[in-house]
């Protein structure tokens, strides 16, 4: 029987930046990519380990992260990593797939903009 989910989810593309702390008590902060997200959560391609089970900030745009000016609309959501897989994913600069890590991520409150 298939695993049933208390939020749809929306297949879309994020830029987000996740921090935490490691558990040797060290600061990080990884850029990311939302590649789908529901009110409870998301799943993201990090660039860059993240620690399972740890508690993080996830910060989304829903805009250009690049524009001058922009700055996250959704920020902190604080949020639990519940998942951690090896991915590899295309990129078109490198000419190949290169690895990364798929990140799943509970939030810690439902968001009221998906």
């Amino acid at each position: 029987m298939g695993e049933l989910r208390q939020h749809e989810r929306r297949k879309i593309e994020l830029k987000a930046i996740v921090k935490g702390i490691d558990p040797a008590g060290q600061m990080f902060a990884r850029d990311a990519r939302i590649v789908n997200l529901s009110r409870g959560g998301a799943y993201l391609i990090a660039h860059g380990d993240i620690p399972s089970r740890d508690a993080v900030e996830v910060f989304l745009w829903f805009g250009d992260p690049d524009e001058p000016g922009s700055t996250p609309q959704v920020s902190p959501t604080p949020s639990r990593v519940v998942r951690v897989e090896p991915v590899m994913v295309s990129d078109a600069v490198a000419g190949g797939v290169i690895p990364r890590h798929g990140v799943a991520v509970r939030f810690d409150r439902e968001l009221d903009v998906v």
